[in-house]
């Protein structure tokens, strides 16, 4: 009986293990959510406002474009609605939502390795 117990308990496990790398695959999915995740590397808080700025700020930068108020409205709305949770979800942040701030979560070597920072 024992035996099937730790069988089942290993099988859980292993999917467990799964799902977790599931949702950091799934967290960093997209440039958008890595580039927030860069930016949170220095081991700041931030809030979604400034985040949302910053997003905005990059995306003209990278498309030789102008960021309007819309633009920013809309990261902050993406951010709170979908990044955010998203990264939650993967444990790659911590959201305090009382002060709508982010900071960095656990996040696993090989996740920094990906966004290009050696010693993290």
């Amino acid at each position: 009986m024992s035996e099937r117990t730790d069988g089942s308990q290993e099988a859980a496990e292993r999917v467990q293990r799964s799902r977790l790398d599931d949702s950091c695959y799934r967290a960093l999915s997209t440039a958008r959510r890595r580039r927030v995740l860069s930016v949170l590397l220095d081991g700041r808080e931030r809030d979604i406002d400034e985040l949302a700025t910053l997003l905005v700020g990059a995306h003209a930068a990278d498309t030789n474009s102008m960021a309007t108020p819309t633009d920013r409205r809309r990261a902050r709305i993406h951010l709170r609605h979908v990044d955010v949770p998203r990264l939650t979800d993967a444990d790659l942040v911590r959201h305090d939502r009382e002060r709508d701030t982010i900071r960095l979560g656990d996040v696993p070597q090989p996740v920094h390795a990906v966004l290009g920072e050696r010693d993290g």
